[in-house]
């Protein structure tokens, strides 16, 4: 289809009509030759990356209409808020987002989205559907075939007893056909919807690849959750028991008592349907060894039990409320935890009662036990981790790290420090690190089980990764 000509924004507005060549997703306007030159070369905009106008007119509508400009205020977004999933500017942050403390730089967070593990997941889990939604549509085909194919015998059949009992029998015919209908209308409505689920995931991929080639990061970051949103939606129909019933099988049993069948048939026949070897075909794609398979429904069958309430005395509150960041558990059940907002160590009893405390004089965020009397801590802006004797409650040393650090854990001799910048850092006893792990995301906590590193992000993926101790995920 020949795509309609475009005419440069800036030229428009001098009364000037100049065909557009390029397109600015960070000005939000489109531009011809002789604009683009200077675009090019001015302060401001000189670092902005521009497309062909014929590549923005590839992209769909909802990538398109992205703006850098908030609508409200007319300035350039330069934060985004990671409790509301929004863009911001300065002033949507001085008047509605005061209190919020997930904010990131905007061009930190779009940085390479298009490389993220979140972009490869949504390609690779619609890559998925569309291969699963394909093979279910052609056994679905199949049975429709198979089905009609059918129709024909069982009428035969019918006809065949009908010489006899034609009057008594014309009624229970109906019946029997009606039955067959429902099972050809169902395969068709499951194909129908198959091939309606096949051209909307289809959509997608066709925006997922436009958008990596055409797009900006900003605009295909903005839309990666309503990508995510579609194909959740695809993958929990997918999962329908409908669509998993494999190859249909179709017979009949007549009822052949023929000097009864007018006083005791009661119906023409029973279709007997069978599937054979259904295959269930699983939501699932490794990517560097890493198992990816959505089960939503598990949650719900956990039953969480209230073993013990833990509470906090108010004269342990220089703040209203507590943030409880970081727990560890002694070897005889009494729990340590770290609360992060009024700077304190807590010691709880296995009654939930606080037995002591410690006050530390920086943000702490975690703690790890190392024996039943030492803990060590993490204190976020001061880059460090501090050893504590809970017998005494005093700091016996501490070490530093080389960024912010925020969850850690001990085993076999060493502290696991998550840091930003995506790394863990690994550090012996004496304080030494020991190696780096470079990430894919930045971890805020991480626990280990069976020689594996696991560790939670919240930022474009609010997931959990396993990974070696190389920091290769599986």
């Amino acid at each position: 289809m020949e795509l309609p000509e475009l005419f440069c924004d800036i030229c428009l507005q001098l009364n000037v009509k100049r065909f557009a060549s390029v397109w600015c997703s960070e000005c939000g306007e489109k531009k011809c030759e002789e604009c683009e030159q200077k675009h090019q070369v001015q302060k401001a905009t000189r670092h902005h990356n521009t497309i062909a106008i014929e590549d923005f007119q590839l992209l769909p509508d909802s990538i398109a209409n992205i703006r850098q400009e908030c609508e409200f205020h007319k300035e350039t977004f330069e934060f985004y808020c990671h409790i509301h999933y929004i863009p911001l500017c300065k002033c949507c942050i001085t008047e509605q987002h005061k209190e919020c403390t997930e904010l990131k730089p905007l061009q930190e967070i779009v940085k390479n989205v298009k490389e993220s593990v979140a972009f490869e997941d949504l390609e690779h889990r619609v890559k998925d559907v569309l291969e699963i939604v394909t093979k279910i549509a052609k056994v679905q085909h199949e049975n429709r075939t198979h089905l009609e194919g059918k129709h024909a015998d069982i009428i035969a059949e019918v006809e065949f007893v009908k010489t006899i009992v034609n009057s008594h029998l014309d009624q229970l015919k109906q019946d029997l056909l009606n039955q067959l209908t429902e099972h050809q209308e169902h395969t068709n409505r499951v194909i129908k919807s198959l091939d309606d689920m096949k051209r909307s995931v289809g959509a997608i991929r066709n925006e997922l690849t436009k958008s990596k080639e055409h797009a900006s990061d900003f605009q295909t970051f903005l839309y990666i959750n309503e990508w995510d949103s579609k194909v959740q939606k695809y993958e929990t129909e997918i999962n329908a028991v409908e669509y998993h019933e494999g190859k249909i099988e179709l017979t009949i049993e007549l009822s052949l008592i023929l000097e009864q069948i007018i006083h005791a048939i009661t119906e023409f026949g029973v279709l007997d349907v069978s599937f054979s070897n259904p295959e269930r075909l699983s939501l699932r794609k490794d990517r560097h060894g890493h198992l990816f398979i959505r089960t939503p429904n598990l949650l719900n069958r956990v039953k969480l039990t209230n073993i013990e309430t833990v509470r906090i005395p108010k004269k342990l509150k220089t703040f209203p409320r507590n943030i409880i960041r970081g727990c560890d558990m002694l070897s005889d059940g009494r729990l340590v935890l770290v609360d992060m907002i009024n700077k304190k160590l807590m010691l709880m009893d296995l009654n939930g009662t606080c037995a002591k405390y410690l006050n530390l004089k920086n943000e702490s965020y975690d703690a790890a036990v190392i024996e039943d009397s030492l803990v060590a801590v993490t204190l976020v802006e001061k880059k460090e981790v501090v050893i504590i004797d809970l017998n005494c409650s005093e700091i016996q040393r501490s070490f530093p790290v080389t960024n912010r650090c925020f969850g850690i854990v001990f085993k076999d001799g060493k502290f696991y420090v998550c840091c930003d910048h995506r790394m863990v850092q690994v550090v012996l006893l004496s304080g030494e690190i020991f190696s780096t792990l470079s990430l894919v995301e930045p971890a805020t906590y991480c626990s280990m089980f069976n020689d594996k590193l696991y560790f939670a992000t919240q930022y474009l993926s609010n997931g959990v990764y396993c990974c070696d101790f190389n920091g290769n995920v599986h």
